[in-house]
């Protein structure tokens, strides 16, 4: 039997399973899972299996125990489940998966090998519509679904096959398949697979050429029993109350080979980086407590730039808690902030930089005015210009001009001109906001009479900054010496137009 667990260990920790009472509980990373076990199969050459559902059954329980697996969402396929059924479920438990999510498929049924070209083999997964003479096109060839899987936006993903591919046990060879394996000169080449990335594990349950073993004493699967035993507890080798990854295939490993008298020898290949990187069972709290944060986006970053977490090159691994990134270019920092990093949370370099870099902002405005002074209703135009944002905040300043036109109470049409200078401190990148201090001049024009006046403000800028464009809301309260003592000019603009990089 081959237990194939496919693994990228990018990601955060899973919520409670149970209704949200709290954003950050509605917005935390979820853990779902699609488990599949195939019984009940129409070829009469894929008959004599006994134990996939409950395999399946089994494996879901655990997964939803909230002090094993603790998953949010776990949908169970098992008896007779057709190709179509199984995407078709696969659809829908993937909708709406984001990328700091935990994604598991779990698949206990015959299993079978073929040629792949002239000198490769594929592992294929037999749903209960499977012609064994026709597993080419009626199997779910298992690299098509590795390729589903690499395809979701999820960073996380868990690939757990118990099936056999070597024509005993879980597994039936056609007579094609049989004439192949004759034809070679030595033993069946092993499948091609994804190569194993930084934070990715595969555990195998045995090798390609190992049988798999069914136990009526078990009730299970040989490795299948020991895995939902590790996942429940047993797993837990070093007694902190999480089961990690290389944890559970060391315990079921060791007690597989031990039921089966060395018929199967599990083994791992794994690249993965970092104490805890995953953690599949335990308390939740322990769980998200013990999980490291992670820092991608790294090889994203332009050629040159150098990473420092807390002054010194580090990876991607950190621990939780509040450290102080810098990102540097001909020893130049371009960004220099302090980040909290979550336990189990993923983030992404790359976010720091954006909405950071210098810019010129220009746009268009459509103000309101409600004072006995000026016209109610004004257009204007604002020019911004903002340096790099190292991460602490930055300066801003811009001119804003505007003009507009009306009926005043008891004074008749006036026609009124306004400039103003203003500077401030921005906070935030993509969504900022910053207090403004400025100084200008109003001028009116009522009939043949003109009337000007020295004008200061005080204001509240909050925008939204895009690659190529921003929104900004702007209320102020402005100050203008009259003939009749301090004029208050309260008003309230949007402003909208594009950015533009030096």
């Amino acid at each position: 039997m081959t237990l194939l667990l496919a693994t990228s260990l990018l990601a955060a920790a899973g919520r409670d399973a149970g209704s949200p009472s709290s954003l950050d509980e509605a917005l935390a990373p979820r853990r779902v899972a699609l488990v599949v076990g195939v019984q009940d199969y129409a070829d009469p050459d894929l008959q004599g299996l006994r134990f996939p559902a409950k395999d399946a059954e089994d494996m879901g329980r655990v997964l939803r125990d909230a002090q094993a697996g603790g998953f949010d969402t776990v949908e169970v396929l098992s008896g007779e489940v057709d190709a179509l059924g199984f995407w078709q479920a696969f659809e829908r438990v993937t909708a709406g998966i984001d990328r700091d999510d935990l994604f598991l498929v779990f698949l206990a049924g015959h299993g079978t090998l073929g040629p792949d070209g002239k000198s490769g083999s594929a592992l294929y997964f037999l749903p209960s519509d499977a012609d064994l003479d026709r597993y080419d096109l009626t199997g779910i060839r298992m690299s098509d679904l590795e390729d589903a899987m690499q395809a979701l936006p999820v960073r996380r993903r868990v690939l757990m096959l118990d099936a056999c591919h070597s024509g005993v046990g879980r597994s039936t060879l056609s007579s094609e398949v049989l004439g192949w394996l004759g034809a070679l000169r030595g033993p069946a080449p092993a499948p091609a697979t994804r190569r194993v990335g930084k934070y990715d594990a595969r555990l195998f349950a045995a090798d390609l050429r190992q049988p798999a073993r069914e136990d009526d004493a078990l009730g299970n699967g040989v490795y299948t029993h020991f895995l939902v035993e590790g996942l429940a507890g047993a797993g837990d080798l070093d007694g902190d109350g999480l089961v990690s990854v290389r944890e559970l295939h060391e315990h079921a490993a060791s007690r597989t080979m031990q039921h089966t008298g060395g018929e199967q020898v599990p083994r791992i290949e794994t690249a993965e980086v970092g104490a805890g990187a995953l953690f599949l069972a335990g308390d939740p709290s322990t769980r998200r407590d013990a999980e490291n944060a992670i820092l991608t986006g790294l090889a994203g970053l332009p050629e040159g730039v150098v990473v420092q977490v807390d002054g010194a090159e580090r990876g991607a691994i950190l621990a939780p808690g509040r450290h102080r990134v810098t990102l540097t270019d001909a020893d130049q920092a371009f960004v220099d902030t302090a980040v909290h990093f979550r336990a189990g949370q993923a983030t992404d370099v790359r976010e720091l930089l954006r909405g950071r870099q210098s810019r010129w902002n220009v746009g268009l405005g459509l103000g309101w005015a409600p004072s006995a002074w000026t016209p109610a209703a004004h257009l204007g135009l604002d020019v911004q210009v903002q340096p790099r944002d190292k991460g602490g905040g930055r300066p801003v300043a811009g001119l804003s001009v505007a003009a507009g036109a009306g009926e005043l109470p008891d004074l008749g049409r006036a026609t009124v001109v306004s400039g103003l200078a203003w500077t401030g401190w921005r906070q935030g990148a993509d969504v900022g906001w910053a207090p403004t201090l400025g100084a200008g001049a109003l001028a009116r024009q009522l009939g043949v009479y003109r009337q000007a006046a020295p004008l200061v403000g005080v204001g509240l800028q909050v925008d939204v900054q895009h690659e190529r464009g921003f929104a900004a809301l702007k209320p102020e309260l402005r100050a203008a010496p009259t003939t009749e003592g301090i004029s208050w000019l309260p008003s309230v603009s949007f402003v909208l137009g594009p950015s533009l990089r030096p």
